[in-house]
């Protein structure tokens, strides 16, 4: 090459070299930043992987309706709403009779409060003018929800005393003007009950007497 480049004129000499640089600049080119190009076809790109949405702190979480709810959505859309638990047949007029001696007229009468659903209901039995007595009954889906529902009425009387004999699981005695309560957890039939009387027909004994038939039936 030597030999060659002293026998060339100056000029050729030049033009060699340009080519000779030009086709290096080509090859590296097609091979891309000086990787050896493949025979083949290049192989695809991986597709991006897409980031996943973070959750949004403000969005609320996805709540359970309530039985009283699912009722009122039923009534709103037309459909029939399920049947209120049904409690007539645990506490009736010959219960409240028997254990208190009452001989005036005895009908069954509304209970203000919470409404019927079927996980709830309430029957009182009395007059227009005197309370008589009266039973409310919670019977909720799962059992740990009628453990917590009776420690929840517990928290409610200010005077509660539990009952170490109690009917069915656990149980306490109320008062709370001129009415005297019993609440009992029953474990067997996932339910709580409470069972209130006038002071005017009953005491203490007598109206855990009346919690007890209720419990015979759950």
């Amino acid at each position: 090459m030597m030999g060659l480049n002293r026998s060339l004129p100056a000029g050729l000499c030049c033009l060699l070299l340009m080519a000779s640089g030009c086709s290096k600049s080509t090859e590296e080119a097609s091979t891309g930043s000086g990787e050896t190009a493949s025979s083949g076809s290049a192989a695809p790109e991986a597709p991006a992987k897409v980031a996943a949405k973070p959750a949004d702190p403000t969005e609320e979480p996805v709540r359970e309706l309530s039985p009283e709810e699912v009722s009122a959505l039923r009534s709103v859309v037309g459909l029939t709403p399920p049947e209120p638990l049904a409690v007539s047949e645990l506490l009736t007029r010959a219960d409240v009779r028997e254990m208190t001696k009452y001989e005036e007229v005895l009908a069954e009468q509304p209970l203000d409060g919470l409404a019927p659903s079927p996980t709830y209901n309430a029957v009182r039995i009395g007059s227009e003018t005197m309370f008589g007595a009266s039973l409310q009954v919670w019977r909720p889906l799962e059992a740990r929800q009628a453990g917590s529902r009776f420690l929840r009425l517990k928290d409610t009387y200010i005077a509660a005393t539990v009952d170490t004999t109690p009917v069915g699981d656990e149980a306490f005695f109320g008062a709370f003007g001129e009415t005297v309560h019993y609440a009992f957890h029953h474990k067997a039939s996932r339910s709580v009950a409470v069972v209130t009387c006038a002071v005017k027909l009953c005491d203490a004994e007598k109206v855990k007497a009346l919690a007890d038939r209720v419990a015979s039936r759950l």
